[in-house]
């Protein structure tokens, strides 16, 4: 976490009290000052039930949100919780312009004011919004660039097309081969990013198919991951063995991958009862095919070449797979056995439990029960000590590995493309880059104008 608002902060020995000390020079777009009551009015807005909030639920540990002062900001929480600070990289919302108005019915959703280095200036419903810089931004006078124009493509083609025609300068969510395209060539810059996430095939456990473990451990070994971040992500990619990002503290590299092996993936069918073949070559069990649907989801362009070879992949050991495409995020809205997705770990492991997680605060996706699992994970948002923690998570990821509730894949990248011609560029992450943009400046042009296409 990087100070921004808060130009720092403290937390009480027992973990309950956090208390933000805010800039006293930073004003929103329209001149007002921004103050505690700002933060507070925000994250008050949040939990408040008649704003419907999908966040709400990450501020259930809070017991309540004070102010002291115009620039002191205290948080008391309910019992101690480690990575509340992963929590609080929200936006600040102007009270002023919201305070007793219907969030759902205004217009300041279509003209939104803030306080950050560059400010809407033009939203062209369809395709194009267009930021101008702050004059008034509280770091410095104002950011280097003059403007920043962002602009959505309908598919890849023309994302690449766009760059090589010298459309734009930067393009964001390019694939891998599009990666390895501009990586070739002197004009442009290219960025392989950890994008705090991975690629996994998650079993439904509530389906009869896969109750029994031996069925799952099977899949795992019929699948090849090593081809299929050679061929499918082109080299830009882990092994991942388990629940959290391979570059996460949190990652327990003692844990083995399963090796591609489809001996013994047709041994452990074999043994739990699915030993006929029909005419089809497709393996049988009490006279019903191995026959299952995996939904992928589009909006991961990955997704669609990983599904085509994991579909060949489990042929070979007799299994048929009907691919089912969506763009709904709702996974379980399509009826399937198994579900192709990537999954975000966030900044702490607590936020990549919520997979796992059985009950409470859970997006579990795939029905997986341990109540050890859920203990430990408890125990992990609890425990102050880093050492202690990794511990916690590192156990959490032996077991779900052992469990096999989904196979494991790869790390996700996410991959950037730009014109070189900048100084000061930089990606940290794909979802902050645009906090470092302040900074940025074009060498090769008489004009500071920015387009980010």
């Amino acid at each position: 976490p990087i100070p921004d608002i808060a130009k720092n902060w403290d937390i009480s020995d027992d973990g309950l009290i956090w208390t933000f000390y805010i800039r006293d020079n930073i004003t929103f777009h329209d001149g007002e000052h921004l103050t505690a009551n700002d933060v507070a009015f925000t994250y008050n807005s949040i939990i408040n039930p008649k704003n419907m909030s999908p966040l709400s639920n990450r501020y259930e540990v809070v017991d309540r949100f004070e102010t002291e002062g115009d620039y002191i900001f205290r948080i008391i929480l309910k019992y101690p919780y480690a990575p509340f600070i992963h929590r609080l990289d929200r936006s600040i919302a102007p009270k002023h312009l919201l305070e007793n108005v219907d969030i759902h019915n205004t217009n300041f959703n279509y003209q939104p004011i803030g306080s950050g280095p560059f400010m809407l200036f033009e939203w062209r419903k369809g395709n194009i919004i267009i930021l101008n810089a702050n004059r008034h931004y509280f770091q410095k006078d104002r950011p280097i660039l003059d403007k920043l124009i962002f602009k959505t493509y309908s598919d890849t083609e023309e994302i690449l097309k766009g760059m090589t025609n010298n459309e734009m300068d930067i393009a964001l969510n390019i694939t891998a081969s599009d990666f390895l395209f501009l990586d070739q060539r002197e004009a442009f810059r290219t960025y392989s990013i950890d994008g705090d996430s991975y690629y996994a095939l998650v079993f439904d456990l509530s389906d009869p198919m896969f109750k029994d473990i031996r069925v799952r451990k099977a899949l795992n070994y019929a699948i090849d991951k090593e081809s299929i971040i050679e061929n499918q992500l082109k080299n830009h990619g882990a092994i991942c063995t388990g629940p959290f990002s391979p570059g996460s503290w949190a990652y327990n590299n003692k844990v083995n991958p399963t090796p591609y092996n489809i001996k013994k993936a047709k041994e452990l069918l074999e043994a739990s009862g699915w030993n006929e073949v029909n005419r089809h070559g497709i393996l049988q069990k009490d006279g019903k095919p191995f026959e299952i649907q995996i939904t992928v989801l589009n909006m991961y362009y990955p997704l669609k070449q990983m599904a085509l070879a994991l579909k060949e992949q489990l042929s070979k050991v007799g299994i048929s797979s009907k691919l089912i495409y969506t763009d709904s995020p709702v996974m379980h809205a399509i009826p399937s056995h198994a579900i192709l997705t990537r999954i975000s770990t966030g900044g702490d492991p607590d936020y990549s439990c919520r997979t796992w997680r059985s009950e409470g605060e859970s997006v579990n996706i795939s029905s997986y029960k341990n109540r050890f699992v859920d203990n430990l994970m408890e125990f992990g948002r609890q425990t102050a000590n880093l050492e202690k923690r990794k511990t916690i998570y590192h156990k959490i990821h032996e077991m779900i590995h052992d469990d096999c509730p989904a196979i494991f894949i790869a790390s996700a990248y996410e991959y950037i493309g730009s014109r070189n011609h900048f100084i000061n560029e930089r990606f940290s992450s794909l979802e902050h880059f645009i906090t470092t943009m302040k900074d940025w400046q074009i060498i090769d042009k008489d004009t500071r104008l920015g387009r980010l296409l």
